[in-house]
């Protein structure tokens, strides 16, 4: 059964993400791991990593775990063509 407080607390919370809205594509943020960077570039894995260790390739950690951003890798190829 439902009580008076679900109905009033069901109300608010439905009110409130009324307004919200979902992510947009364009709000998307890609990712690649460091194997997929490689694919990218089309170079290994190593060559990629060693970008990294020399901080010519920005990473972002999710825990343990190293990511790209499409922005960074952006930012490093068009470093690469200047």
């Amino acid at each position: 059964m439902v009580s008076n407080i679900d109905m009033i607390i069901a109300e608010s919370v439905h009110s409130e993400l009324n307004g919200i809205e979902p992510l947009a594509k364009k709000d998307t943020v890609m990712v690649y791991t460091v194997e997929q960077v490689a694919d990218i570039l089309q170079v290994s894995a190593s060559t990629v990593r060693k970008l990294i260790r020399e901080k010519k390739l920005r990473v972002t950690r999710v825990g343990v775990q190293i990511r790209v951003t499409q922005e960074e890798l952006d930012r490093f190829l068009k470093s690469q063509t200047s």
